[in-house]
């Protein structure tokens, strides 16, 4: 079976805590299954709409979705 998490929660450099239970998850569901990790959150430092990041950690693959704040004088 493939499991796919979506989330707005999970460890990244910034904040390695963040969504930690999510990713202890996701592990063990990787023991028995294929598990990928599609995480969206919002970041100053895109320079773009979005950038979109593939790793793989501890058999699982997660899919970073970074994001720009959209504010009026983007529009």
């Amino acid at each position: 079976m493939k499991v796919l998490f979506i989330t707005s929660w999970y460890p990244r450099e910034e904040n390695p805590v963040s969504g930690i239970f999510i990713r202890e998850h996701a592990k063990a569901v990787s023991l028995i299954d294929q598990v990928a990790v599609l995480y969206g959150y919002q970041s100053d430092k895109v320079k773009k709409l979005y950038e979109v990041g593939v790793e793989n950690e501890e058999n699982i693959r997660v899919f970073r979705v970074r994001y720009k704040k959209i504010t009026k004088t983007d529009v």
